[in-house]
């Protein structure tokens, strides 16, 4: 299934419906938006690109479903952010099993891709996928290091970089989500696991 629409009404299509292309192609004037991106079939890309990255493991995909209490709980905490009502997740089990998360959100007025990967509770890599604003406001990849086997506590005490405000604030974010997520997927999957 595609869609094809002209390109002067794409991105009013694309603001309305909160989603940002990975791939687009011109065709004779329009645009063409593979309906991979849009929701499902996304998450087949994801799964795609994670197994040619890691051919050693295996990758399974899940989803978590947030409870009225766990969305209410976000949004409080982030009025301005997007929330969804589930979240996507990936298991990698390889030498060492982890959870991978790839998590987007609006910097600007353009969105950020971000790769989470959790060892055990424990995140252990940040890796940006895509960024869409201008590379001025891109952070430093080092920078990421920061993040690594902290808690959701002390996210916000992790340093800004000046000229780079809304991406820090954006990542900071993101980096809650992940951590939060987390510790409701093992939890998920340690209640699962004992009732069957």
């Amino acid at each position: 299934m595609a869609i094809l629409i002209n390109n002067h009404i794409v991105h009013k299509i694309l603001r309305l419906l909160s989603y940002d292309l990975l791939v687009t192609k011109k065709l004779s004037g329009k645009v063409y938006l593979p309906a991979l991106f849009l929701v499902l079939s996304t998450e087949a890309s994801v799964l795609k690109s994670l197994k040619t990255k890691y051919p050693e493991c295996t990758i399974k995909n899940s989803s978590y479903f947030l409870s009225k209490d766990e969305k209410k709980f976000l949004i409080e905490k982030f009025p301005t952010k997007e929330i969804a009502s589930y979240y996507n997740y990936y298991k990698k089990s390889c030498e060492k099993s982890s959870h991978v998360f790839v998590l987007s959100d609006l910097v600007r007025t353009h969105k950020q891709f971000l790769l989470f990967e959790f060892e055990k509770e424990n995140l252990s890599q940040i890796e940006l996928l895509r960024f869409l604003e201008p590379k001025e406001y891109m952070v430093n990849k080092k920078w990421y290091k920061n993040f690594y086997h902290k808690s959701p506590e002390d996210i916000n005490k992790v340093d800004s970089i000046s000229g780079a405000t809304l991406t820090v604030s954006s990542t900071k974010f993101l980096s809650f989500l992940s951590m939060y997520l987390i510790d409701k997927v093992e939890k998920y999957e340690k209640r699962n696991k004992n009732t069957n």
